[in-house]
């Protein structure tokens, strides 16, 4: 019987090193992740044109655009006035 049960057996069992085991626990200290559901096409369609950009990182421009999407709700601004506001700044 190998696998979960092979302790039964009497085989050796590999158990989780101390440092992943203490890592584990750092994770669970994290903001948990949410999932999101986007179409594949528009994702790599992002990922192509944003790393011709220059840009590394997809999460940090979808965390970019939220955090601006959020700050223009908690303003009042309309779209267009936070545009022209953003573009004086």
């Amino acid at each position: 019987m190998a696998g979960r049960f092979a302790y039964l057996e009497g085989q050796s069992v590999r158990k989780k090193h101390k440092k992943k085991a203490a890592k584990a626990a750092q994770d669970s200290k994290q903001e948990p992740l949410e999932i999101v559901y986007i179409r594949k096409e528009l994702l790599r369609g992002v990922w192509r044109q944003y790393k011709v950009m220059g840009g590394e990182s997809v999460s940090e421009l979808v965390e970019e655009l939220l955090s601006e999407w959020l700050q223009q709700q908690k303003s009042g601004y309309t779209p267009e006035e936070w545009a022209k506001r953003q573009k004086k700044d």
